[in-house]
């Protein structure tokens, strides 16, 4: 499926290629971390060198927040605010935000306030992205109950998943299959 021209960083790999894994990973969900982590540090390795598969698979990662993961919203705007501000930052924002994301836990988290989260949410990606104030300025919600700038990209994502589908992560299509 499409990616809008907006969240084409969600993408890694040429975008013309003619094949695609999709990643549909939640950023609290440890299964979800051994996916990212094992694609990243091993399987797009292998893609890279193969020249029967370079450039041939694009992977896409599809941030899917689970219900039962209570501040997994905050951390999947976290990573879309990255998209919209430094699009090429966002697989590596991911990884680092996965392999972090203990410090998110509900344990952890069930004291903190949502603007304390958006605000650790935000200072972790200043250490990735140029400008960590603009990812603020995306977390920051609206007046009424519309939440921040990134809220209908992160619809759009799950919309999708949805049309799909999708009702758990880790899940991992190849050619829209489900594998």
């Amino acid at each position: 499926m499409a990616v809008p021209p907006k969240l084409a960083g969600l993408i890694k790999g040429n975008l013309a290629a003619p094949n695609t894994l999709e990643l549909y990973i939640d950023y609290l969900c440890p299964f979800s971390k051994k996916l990212l982590v094992n694609v990243d540090e091993g399987l797009w390795p292998l893609i890279q060198q193969s020249k029967d598969f370079k450039d041939q698979v694009k992977i896409v990662v599809r941030p899917t927040p689970q219900p039962w993961h209570v501040s997994s919203p905050l951390l999947h705007e976290a990573a879309l605010a990255v998209a919209n501000v430094a699009p090429g930052k966002f697989w590596e924002f991911s990884v680092l935000l996965i392999k972090s994301q203990d410090r998110w836990y509900d344990e952890r988290a069930k004291d903190l306030t949502p603007n304390t989260i958006r605000d650790e949410l935000a200072a972790f990606a200043g250490k990735y992205v140029p400008d960590k104030a603009a990812v603020r300025r995306l977390l920051e919600p609206a007046e009424g109950n519309s939440g921040g700038q990134v809220v209908p990209d992160l619809k759009y994502v799950i919309k999708v998943g949805r049309q799909n589908g999708i009702h758990v992560t880790p899940t991992v299509l190849f050619n829209v299959r489900s594998l």
